[in-house]
């Protein structure tokens, strides 16, 4: 079942068309204010169309450390440029960066009930505590058990997304991965299932609610 799964992926249209108004989806950055949002969403879809129009890869266009820059400062002027670290030297006197200006300038003008909401934050356990090992050990239990890669059934980031959000949309929380993992990972985060070692590796054991 989980072949049939990849090779789904594998087969849709979906996974190999980027569409440029999604691109900002690609990059991790923690951005608390709408209007840094907003700046992400238009600056990775510039980046995206342009990448797409000379056919070239985004980061030849724009790195990620630049755009992060670049979304957080919003420079206004060639000089102001110049002053950014990730952003080449010479770079504000493109005609890119010209662009960029009067992308921002758009941004700055928009009205605040135009703004992108900021994705809620969700508090929890922390991901790097005693939930999170727990995870991982349970992971690692269920890639022997279905002979299947760890890392195709769930990563570092979906473990902790986990921790956080029982709805986290993340690979590992749906489909067959949420089968074979997902459940039980939701199970021991709510102290429904314990593990324990046995003789044949990692067990679950039911935790009797009182």
């Amino acid at each position: 079942p989980w072949v049939e799964g990849e090779f789904a992926a594998l087969r849709s249209i979906d996974t190999y068309v980027v569409r440029p108004e999604q691109a900002w989806e690609r990059l991790k950055l923690k951005l608390n204010r709408p209007r840094d949002l907003a700046a992400l969403q238009a600056l990775a879809a510039w980046r995206e169309r342009r990448a797409q129009q000379f056919d070239q890869p985004r980061s030849r266009v724009l790195k990620d450390d630049a755009l992060a820059e670049l979304v957080v400062q919003r420079p206004t002027t060639a000089e102001a440029f110049d002053k950014l670290r990730a952003v080449p030297r010479g770079f504000g006197r493109s005609n890119a960066a010209a662009e960029i200006i009067e992308l921002f300038h758009t941004i700055e003008a928009l009205p605040k009930s135009e703004l992108p909401a900021v994705p809620q934050t969700h508090r929890g356990p922390s991901p790097k505590g005693a939930v999170g090992d727990l995870l991982r050990v349970l992971l690692k239990a269920v890639s022997d058990e279905n002979r299947v890669a760890a890392r195709i059934i769930a990563t570092s980031d979906d473990i902790d997304a986990i921790v956080l959000d029982d709805e986290a949309d993340v690979a590992a929380l749906k489909g067959w991965r949420r089968t074979i993992f997902g459940e039980k990972a939701l199970a021991i985060k709510h102290g429904e299932i314990g593990l324990a070692a046995g003789r044949k590796g990692i067990i679950e054991v039911p935790i009797a609610k009182y």
